[in-house]
């Protein structure tokens, strides 16, 4: 039987400390980072849709950003308060990432239906140019159309 491992309160707080700190570094990793030829996953018929009617269009589009936490969870290991703070400071991460994206689009690019409780994606309605800044912004890992469902 494995024997619990305690902290105690010196330890804790540097782990606190070391928490925060690491938020700090990543945010100012998400916000200041760009990358020339970056590659973001879309739905080709976005494409097809902004060529078809190219002025004024507005399609419905979810948009998925990438992790940059860097938190690992070892479930054997780690402490249930030691995971939930992992899991507080990777939703925050992702909750801050969202955000400094949906800052780069004006509202004449987007229009946000919804955003994701933990940060991980949001929606609504964009135009080609909102689509092209997207497509450039390191960030995003994928931009997918609504689909039509048929039941047969």
């Amino acid at each position: 039987m494995k024997k619990k491992r305690k902290l105690n309160n010196s330890k804790y707080f540097l782990y606190v400390i070391w928490l925060f700190a690491l938020v700090f570094v990543v945010i100012d990793a998400v916000k200041g980072s760009r990358e020339v030829g970056v590659v973001v996953k879309y739905d080709s018929e976005l494409i097809e849709q902004f060529s078809q009617f190219p002025f004024d269009r507005w399609i419905f589009v979810t948009v998925d950003v990438k992790d940059f936490s860097n938190v690992t969870i070892d479930y054997d290991e780690d402490t249930i308060e030691a995971q939930a703070m992992k899991d507080n400071l990777r939703w925050s991460i992702y909750k801050n990432t969202s955000e400094a994206v949906l800052s780069t689009l004006s509202e004449n690019e987007f229009r946000l239906k919804r955003k994701s409780e933990w940060g991980t994606f949001f929606s609504g309605d964009i135009t080609k140019e909102g689509f092209e800044k997207l497509l450039n912004d390191e960030r995003v890992k994928k931009i997918y159309a609504k689909k039509k469902v048929k039941l047969a």
